[in-house]
């Protein structure tokens, strides 16, 4: 997945072209996310997708796949607009923790913890939930939320820096953007 924008030199006659770009494994951010709440003592996560552009979901689902796959867990995984009542039937299954990923972050972050609440239980000492995005707002719904999410303008400035490098020395690079975990309340267990 390419994150940014590339930018391609003419080649000289004979040369190659060049390129400089930023890209990161979308795959990465949801593993992270599991991993996380993994070493935190889950093991009954569910991953619950909002209204997202398909790609993104996509990918994402993948990683999510990728990640039970490998812990030997039947994967808990889905995509709802209802994030509220999806939060609901997961925790009937028995999921411990929540990974979320949504376009109207805040509300869908609200239902889910409320959903969470109306079942008796408590964040982060009963369920932990962990957001896929840094949204403004992460740190300041109750209790706020750990984020796992890639620094778009981090990486739009070292890649304008990059490619301004590049039109001057005539040498473009290549880097790998990983994503950041923001740990907050929602997995403080203590």
């Amino acid at each position: 997945i390419v994150a940014g924008v590339q930018r391609q030199n003419e080649p000289s006659p004979g040369e190659s072209p060049v390129t400089a770009w930023a890209h990161t494994d979308s795959y990465l951010m949801s593993e992270m996310a599991l991993d996380h709440l993994s070493e935190r003592g889950s093991t009954r996560p569910a991953v619950l997708f909002g209204e997202v552009p398909m790609a993104l979901m996509d990918d994402l689902r993948i990683g999510a796949e990728r990640w039970f796959g490998k812990a030997g867990l039947e994967p808990m995984i889905f995509h709802s607009g209802d994030l509220g009542g999806f939060t609901t039937q997961c925790l009937e299954q028995g999921a411990d923790s929540f990974v979320v990923l949504c376009s109207d972050h805040r509300a869908k972050l609200e239902d889910v913890l409320s959903s969470i609440a109306n079942s008796g239980r408590s964040v982060p000492e009963d369920v932990m939930v962990v957001a896929l995005s840094q949204f403004g707002r992460a740190p300041y719904v109750h209790p706020s939320v750990t984020t796992v999410w890639n620094d778009g303008p981090a990486i739009g400035s070292t890649l304008a820096d990059m490619i301004a490098t590049g039109l001057e020395t005539g040498k473009f690079e290549s880097i790998e953007v990983v994503p950041s975990v923001t740990q907050r309340d929602s997995t403080s267990r203590t």
